[in-house]
């Protein structure tokens, strides 16, 4: 790259906070699309394609549409970020700052100046409350308000485009999911690794849980997590990289009223050396079961189980979390007892899809576990 090029870095620490997650997505997605071209036109070329291909429905609440006129994270927003950036500067901190007597969180890069226009969206505040108050700084009866200018706008979007898993409605709410690497993964793995392959693990997770949580109208601690635990795509990969073990957070937001709020901040880890990985046949025979299961307990879970099957598949797949997180086969007989139960069933009331659950038996071999 040239010495005109902008330079690219979160010059703050990660910490657990929502708005620290989305920074540091932004950024590893931007190296992946756009590390050799950092240019207007690759970074909107990019986030435009992430938009499409996710299909994201995110939308802005509060005086967010008040003050920006718009309604949803959609393409003329895009546009809106860019005719609005002067200078490309992707170096972005973020400051604890206090201006006019009043505490701020800013997220700018150092071409900031104040005579420039900043902006708050509200899901930038989710951690209005998280990790900015002390006593040293006088701050704890403060309200702090998180501002950002527009390549700090830039570099948020990114990443709440990056690690949006999907959105699920209902008359009462509005839950939004992402994923994210955790903290001890981010730092000790992907910032020092190539993006292209760590985003190409999660981007193959994102896939599994929005499966999920699209099936069950909401999440689903065990079934998101054996869908995770049981991908065969991120094992091998793991396992071809000599990765022991990694990390993610599923984090479910809620929007309420004028504001967001967290409702899940999930942990699933993958422990490559644990036994049951010893056997890769055994995983993906164990992954067959679960896709057996997922579609007649999602409908137990919502509340269509019509013929009394489905809550013999949700109590299958919890024995089989069990077996997975324990290894002990006590776990697995009862996952199997279920199985036929959910069958006998789907059978008496000659459901069509009763036949599906004598899938979970032909693969004898596992009954030897």
């Amino acid at each position: 790259m040239s010495n005109d090029t902008p330079l690219l870095e979160i010059q703050t620490p990660p910490d657990g906070t929502l708005l620290s997650s989305m920074l540091y997505e932004g950024l590893l997605r931007i190296k992946s699309k756009c590390m050799t071209q950092l240019t207007k036109e690759c970074l909107k070329s990019g986030l435009l394609e992430i938009l499409g291909d996710k299909n994201i429905d995110f939308r802005f609440t509060g005086n967010d549409v008040k003050y920006v006129k718009f309604k949803r994270l959609d393409n003329d927003f895009i546009e809106f970020l860019f005719k609005n950036i002067e200078t490309l500067d992707l170096r972005i901190r973020v400051e604890l700052v206090r201006e006019k007597s009043k505490m701020k969180v800013r997220v700018s890069s150092p071409s900031f100046s104040r005579s420039q226009k900043e902006y708050s969206f509200q899901i930038m505040k989710v951690d209005r409350y998280k990790g900015i108050s002390s006593i040293e700084l006088q701050t704890i009866d403060e309200e702090i308000t998180t501002y950002a200018d527009m390549n700090g706008l830039l570099m948020f979007f990114y990443g709440l485009a990056s690690s949006y898993v999907t959105t699920v409605r209902t008359e009462d709410n509005i839950d939004y999911y992402f994923l994210f690497f955790d903290i001890e993964t981010l730092l000790r793995d992907v910032l020092r690794g190539d993006p292209d392959k760590w985003l190409g693990i999660k981007d193959q997770v994102v896939l599994a849980i929005r499966d999920v949580i699209r099936r069950f109208g909401e999440f689903n601690d065990e079934a998101i997590t054996l869908v995770v635990l049981l991908n065969t795509y991120v094992l091998e990969s793991l396992k071809k990289w000599y990765i022991q073990n990694t990390g993610f957070r599923l984090v479910k937001v809620r929007g309420e009223g004028q504001t967001y709020k967290i409702y899940v901040d999930a942990p699933i880890s993958i422990y490559v050396e644990q036994r049951l990985y010893e056997d890769p046949k055994l995983v993906n025979e164990l992954s067959r079961v679960l896709n057996v299961l997922l579609e007649p307990a999602s409908r137990f879970v919502r509340g269509r189980d019509e013929h009394g099957d489905g809550y013999h598949a949700f109590k299958a797949i919890r024995y089989l979390y069990d077996y997975v997180v324990s290894g002990s086969p006590v776990y697995l007989a009862s996952m199997y007892r279920e199985v036929r139960e959910a069958h006998d069933i789907a059978r008496s009331k000659k459901a069509p899809h009763a036949g599906e659950y004598l899938r979970c038996f032909l693969w004898s071999r596992i009954g030897g576990y």
